[in-house]
């Protein structure tokens, strides 16, 4: 009996050490999360529409000022919010009322709608809605009008709460049978989702394109007595998602399968360098190499011969001369180029004011930034510990348990900076720390803060995904049912629209010539590190480049050992003990690895006993948190399914759970130095009073704890 007992002992412990650090399996006395807190936030302290201006579009069209979004009448824009993807873009009018309503008390002023053209199964789910109708339609040349007067209702009712909107272009479609597609069976299947890559060639699924934009635009909306072209809550949009020339590979998404594409895009090849050296000759000359390829046997310039393969740099894989590469290139820079001019010309021929970016995402090739900085602003996407093996919160999904806290550029924040580029707005369209990483907590006061150090424009992806859903499935993006995410949304979009986070002035841009642009194996070194410490991306020469740049900020982050403060003092972020600390005057917090040691700002001194998690105090008026008469603490943990199980080195999920969420409760104890009579009250998760907590006066100020037994992620302090 003994020996049983001690191995059971010893298995218990060994499964305990896999765990990650801060993480538990065991979630007795954590905080169930009911969805009806959406509802209950109305009028608390908790809703934040009170800092939109309603409705949008009260300012004019959006402008671009150098990297600046400037209304028409003047009034600078700054935008915060999220997306709205599939199915969730076609409401019903009571869902779009309710829909649109818990966005603006979220706090965000702009929704990007995407995902709008699905037209076949899609993360897991069977589509009832989208543009062209639900699922597996005839055609996707013509839109429903019962889905179009959806979407019109959804916009009227964004727009009359002071949201503005992001329209997607080209996500999802696929080529459907009464399409009248020109090619061949092959070449069907060849166009895979969103058009990848040969949608931004063909000259028949451009058509396709600007045939559905004239459709969507240029139709009247009955609720608005406008199109969307010439309505001014539209802020801008975007050519295509996720796609660029020079992402091809030998197969998959970017791959070019089919003899019909890959003869196309030869015989544009031919035509290009037929205008640049007129005859083969001339072109071998400039191809030629010593020990390398020119041309290939039955490569024939005038015959639509030469290869343009998936790889530019390797000599192995493609033994051809460095002229030849370049030229290869260039000339898929200005296929790209061609395209994005073309649509964006097509756009304001029909009216459109709104600013236009060519596509958006992870790559950070310097010819695909360049291109897309041609555009009126700069887009990417950025995740962190994206889902794998399933996107939905269901049994089989893996979990990667990684703090960014821990990361040595800040995951999201170097990322993002490595693709900013300098005399641009600079906007990133999705980005999302997602279920089920335990972690996740950390990503959107994070990403808001050093929004504003930066001068960024974030959207969450995702706000709200396909209403076809079962009862206890969600998308692991949807932060809107996600308490960790939502307990931290409502005071983000209050620092972020307050910009209680000073924008560093200047920054450091890593200048690049010309010749780094086109030349895929000239990669200049990039440190995103310095981005912890102020604004960084990059600058192309012969676009715009700082007057100055600021070359002791850039140094101090080099040689910071992983301890990196802000220009402007208002944060710190240390990567080894994981710990980012904000400390401006209306705003101070702690996110991280909490539970090591006291922290102290200027107005607060955190003494946290929960090993990860983030707190954070707000003002609810203009007066710093010393002297503000209302206070805002929220807090936020790791949350889970009802019944949910995971694996024992916290891997996979085994068992899928159920509604609500269980809320791991944040404990310690906070003081604020104030010389004002406090009340503290916890609040309910829609931020209705449930009762006082008991303070005391101590040396400095007043102190409380938050405990478990409180019940409560939120907490309303006022003066007595």
């Amino acid at each position: 009996m003994k020996r049983i007992m001690l191995f059971v002992l010893f298995s218990s412990v060994r499964a305990f050490s896999q765990l990650p650090e801060g993480v538990t399996l065991n979630t007795n006395g954590w905080i169930p999360f009911p969805l009806s807190s959406y509802e209950e936030m109305q009028g608390t302290v908790l809703d934040m529409s009170r800092l939109l201006e309603a409705p949008s579009g009260t300012h004019g069209f959006l402008n671009v000022q150098g990297e600046r979004f400037v209304f028409e009448d003047g009034t600078p824009a700054r935008f915060w919010g999220g997306n709205l993807f599939g199915e969730a873009n076609f409401p019903d009018q009571k869902e779009a009322e309710r829909l649109a309503d818990i966005i603006a008390r979220s706090g965000a002023n702009i929704v990007r709608m995407h995902h709008l053209d699905v037209v076949k199964p899609w993360t897991d789910k069977i589509v009832r809605r989208s543009f062209f109708g639900g699922q597996m339609p005839e055609t996707t040349r013509r839109i429903d009008p019962v889905m179009l007067d959806r979407f019109f209702y959804l916009f009227h009712c964004l727009k009359q709460r002071g949201v503005y909107v992001f329209l997607s272009h080209l996500s999802s479609r696929f080529i459907m049978k009464g399409d009248g597609f020109p090619g061949d069976p092959a070449a069907f299947e060849d166009v895979d989702q969103g058009f990848k890559v040969e949608g931004l060639f063909d000259p028949f699924l451009i058509e396709l394109q600007k045939e559905y934009l004239k459709g969507i635009l240029t139709a009247k909306n009955p609720y608005t007595g406008l199109s969307l072209a010439e309505d001014p809550a539209l802020a801008m949009t975007e050519i295509t998602n996720e796609n660029s020339l020079f992402w091809i590979q030998p197969n998959g998404s970017f791959g070019i399968l089919s003899g019909h594409y890959q003869k196309m895009l030869k015989a544009m090849f031919d035509r290009w360098l037929t205008g640049k050296y007129g005859d083969e000759a001339s072109l071998t000359a400039a191809w030629s190499q010593e020990g390398k390829k020119a041309l290939f046997e039955g490569e024939k310039l005038g015959h639509a011969t030469i290869a343009i393969p998936h790889i530019y740099v390797n000599d192995t894989d493609w033994p051809v001369s460095d002229a030849r590469k370049l030229d290869t290139y260039r000339f898929l820079y200005d296929l790209q180029d061609g395209y994005y001019q073309d649509m964006r010309s097509f756009l304001k021929s029909l009216g459109l004011k709104c600013p236009v970016t060519g596509s958006n995402h992870w790559c950070a090739d310097l010819a695909d930034l360049h291109v897309n900085a041609r555009m009126d602003y700069v887009d990417r996407h950025s995740y962190w510990t994206h889902p794998e093996h399933e996107y939905n919160y269901i049994q089989g999904q893996g979990i990667q348990a990684k703090p960014m806290v821990r990361n040595g550029w800040g995951g999201h924040i170097g990322e993002d900076a490595t693709r900013r580029i300098f005399g641009k707005p600079y906007t990133i369209s999705e980005w999302h720390n997602p279920l089920p990483n335990p972690y996740r907590a950390e990503g959107t006061p994070i990403l808001s803060a050093y929004a504003c150090l930066h001068g960024w424009h974030p959207m969450h992806y995702a706000y709200w995904g396909c209403p076809s859903v079962g009862a206890d499935t969600i998308n692991s993006f949807e932060a809107m049912f996600d308490p960790t995410q939502m307990n931290l949304i409502p005071i983000s979009a209050l620092f972020f629209h307050r910009q209680d986070f000073r924008e560093d002035p200047a920054g450091y841009f890593e200048i690049i010539t010309p010749d780094q642009v086109m030349d895929p194996s000239r990669r200049p070194e990039r440190r995103p590190q310095v981005a912890l410490a102020g604004k960084y991306g990059l600058a192309f020469l012969d676009q715009a480049v700082p007057e100055c740049n600021n070359v002791l900020h850039y140094k101090k982050a080099l040689e910071s050992g992983g301890r990196y403060h802000s220009v402007t003092g208002d944060l710190s972020w240390d990567t080894e003990k994981g710990l980012v600390v904000l400390n401006a005057p209306r705003t101070q917090g702690v996110i991280g690895f909490i539970g090591r040691e006291k922290v102290e700002t200027q107005s607060m001194v955190f003494e946290m006993s929960s090993p990860f998690g983030v707190v954070i105090a707000s003002s609810l008026t203009d007066e710093p948190l010393g002297r503000s008469g209302h206070i805002l603490v929220s807090t936020s943990g790791d949350a889970r399914f009802t019944g949910v199980k995971i694996s024992d080195d916290f891997k996979r999920i085994e068992k899928r759970g159920r509604f609500p969420f269980l809320m791991q409760p944040m404990e310690g104890k906070l003081m604020i130095r104030t010389e004002k009579p406090l009340k503290v009250y916890r609040l309910s998760p829609g931020g209705r009073r449930k009762g006082e907590v008991r303070i005391s006066r101590v040396p400095d100020g007043y102190a409380f704890l938050l405990e478990a037994k409180s019940k409560a992620m939120h907490y309303e302090i006022v003066k007595e």
